[in-house]
């Protein structure tokens, strides 16, 4: 099991509870407190961006988590409430230290990383960074998505992980500081600013400029309860293309809106369907919404708290904010004091003084733009094949990896943001617990099959 995650360490324990015989290992290259980057990094002010009552483990018990604040804190939180994100870490590590005990020793937990995959007669050989290799019948990519590449990765000043627990070390309150990107991570960011008591100006930079739409107020949906359903596009209509799909959205969201309902509930209502309009599409519908739509998909679908976007209003009102359409070409420390050069809308270059450069950009659109060793270790021997559009890894509904020929691989399983060029929707636990459930059986299946030549590990 390559990653120790959610993704990776819930696919363990469904497997090993349905093969009873075999065992794991499961390697994780991040040193963090909880599982997931997202959860492990977390600030004490980061917030989840799904309600709790939607966060549980597994499909039979969506509101586990919502269940287990309740009893932590009676009465404190709301089935409807995007609670502190390192809540759900701890829920992370309880449940999941607890299922991962009772079925010790068959689960190992190591923290290495794993380069490179090679394919023998009757098993895999997994390389560490280390050089040591281990033996595998079977292997799971629970590896997320590769880091991106940008020509000022390397610069002085720069911050790569902005969840890291020194990203804000020995920095001045006063101290201008520059974010690139405007999504989730960036606000973020600007949370854990406002934590510190930062003073400073923000110069926040991205592609389109636009921070993620809030969440409906969950207040003014319970008032309008009695106004008349959200009508949802049919999935007819969503599957002709992107262009129709965004009238169609637009149309429901407006009628929504007249009835008194939030237009977040039309987005919520189409989720289900995503995948199946996805793979529905063609390769240039893809194509299309990649380049024009999914800026304004992004925005509406992967929201954020309203506690959150207020503090983006805050930095507005103290005239503290500047937000910019555009691209960071470089950071320069040449001068004395570190600055930043900023190539933005109409061409324009502009320089703005910087003390810390926060990397909020998010992982590479497409895997081929900075494959790790692992990943080109798995396409240079065929093992692996990506979509159409580069997005990820081709596998089946089980996750089974589709290799360079087209052969649909039984022993060689992925899951996560890695199956997004086919599923699209592939990060948010409602879908990942889905996979880890179908990969974790269809491993069990294998690893118990008298015709597998069964490993120490998987």
């Amino acid at each position: 099991m390559i990653g120790g995650g959610f993704s990776g360490l819930m696919t363990a324990i469904h497997a090993l509870r349905g093969a009873p015989h075999a065992s794991a290992v499961v390697f994780e290259r991040l040193p963090r407190a909880r599982p997931g980057v997202a959860y492990g990094g977390a600030d004490e002010a980061h917030l989840l961006n799904v309600r709790a009552d939607r966060m549980g483990l597994t499909t039979s018990d969506v509101g586990g988590f919502a269940a287990w604040l309740d009893r932590r804190a009676p009465g404190r939180h709301e089935p409807s409430d995007f609670v502190r994100r390192r809540h759900f870490g701890d829920f992370l590590n309880e449940r999941l230290g607890a299922m991962i005990a009772s079925l010790r020793p068959r689960i190992t937990l190591v923290r290495g990383d794993v380069v490179a995959v090679r394919r023998d007669a009757d098993d895999f050989a997994m390389r560490l960074a280390g050089g040591e290799t281990t033996r595998a019948a079977a292997v799971v990519l629970a590896v997320g998505l590769p880091a991106p590449s940008a020509p000022w990765s390397g610069d002085v000043g720069l911050v790569v992980d902005p969840w890291s627990p020194t990203a804000f070390d020995d920095l001045d309150a006063s101290a201008p500081v520059t974010v690139v990107g405007t999504g989730l991570t960036a606000l973020d960011v600007l949370v854990s600013l406002a934590r510190r008591g930062h003073r400073g100006r923000v110069t926040c930079v991205s592609r389109n400029g636009r921070f993620p739409l809030p969440h409906a107020d969950p207040h003014r949906s319970s008032a309008g309860a009695a106004a008349p359903p959200t009508v949802t596009p049919q999935r007819a209509e969503l599957m002709r293309g992107p262009l129709a799909a965004l009238r169609a959205v637009r149309v429901a969201a407006i009628a929504a809106l007249a009835c008194g309902r939030p237009w977040q509930e039309v987005i919520d209502a189409i989720r289900p369907h995503t995948t199946a309009v996805w793979s529905a599409w063609s390769d240039r519908d893809r194509e299309r919404f990649l380049g024009r739509i999914r800026p304004l998909w992004e925005i509406h679908r992967h929201r954020a708290p309203r506690s959150v976007l207020a503090v983006v209003d805050d930095l507005r009102a103290s005239d503290r904010l500047e937000v910019l359409r555009g691209t960071l070409l470089r950071v320069d420390a040449s001068a004395g004091r570190r600055a930043v050069l900023l190539r933005c809308a109409g061409n324009e270059t502009l320089r703005r003084s910087s003390d810390r450069v926060f990397n909020c950009i998010g992982p590479a659109l497409r895997i081929s733009e900075n494959p790790d060793s692992l990943m080109r270790s798995l396409f240079d021997q065929g093992m692996v094949s990506s979509d159409a559009a580069g997005l990820g890894l081709r596998a089946d509904a089980d996750g089974c990896v589709i290799d360079a020929r087209g052969a649909v691989r039984r022993d060689l399983f992925v899951l996560g943001a890695l199956r997004r060029g086919d599923l699209w929707e592939s990060t948010a636990v409602p879908e990942l617990r889905v996979q880890a459930e179908a990969t974790g059986a269809a491993l069990a299946r294998l690893l118990t099959d008298a015709t597998h030549p069964m490993g120490a590990h998987a």
